[in-house]
């Protein structure tokens, strides 16, 4: 998971070149398991869902395409 500033910096770390992302945008206070806001590495923190996601916490989904070049940008938010 990320927070909405941390998306297109995580989609460009770990699926830079995929074309078919989807982005589900949570509302947090309807998740039934635990969230976790834990340090990624850098010193951001960034919220980890600890057990399933519950499909009512969903409230919006969107495609996330790449650019041409491989890498997402905020333009396809």
């Amino acid at each position: 998971c990320s927070k909405p500033d941390q998306v297109v910096n995580v989609a460009n770390t770990n699926f830079k070149g995929q074309s078919d992302l989807i982005l589900l945008l949570i509302d947090e206070q309807r998740v039934k398991s635990e969230i976790k806001y834990e340090d990624g590495g850098s010193g951001e923190l960034y919220p980890h869902i600890y057990g399933p996601l519950n499909i009512d916490a969903v409230i919006h989904t969107m495609d996330f395409p790449c650019d041409i070049d491989g890498t997402f940008s905020t333009t396809k938010l």
